[in-house]
């Protein structure tokens, strides 16, 4: 949805350290989309987590 609503802007996404931004489908689709940038937070980061929790709690 971001990527359409924004088509000509640069894209600039927080990953957590999972694996699931290696797997080969997501790899492929950021090869096809090279204005989105994937930035992955370091292991074990609690300011993530502080993070996703007030996002939880504006969410709410």
């Amino acid at each position: 949805m971001v990527v359409k609503a924004y088509p000509r802007r640069q894209l600039h996404i927080v990953v957590d350290n999972d694996s699931a931004h290696d797997h080969p489908d997501v790899k492929t689709w950021l090869a096809k989309l090279p204005r989105i940038h994937p930035h992955v937070s370091p292991t074990h980061s609690s300011w993530m987590n502080l993070v996703e929790s007030f996002f939880t709690v504006i969410t709410r």
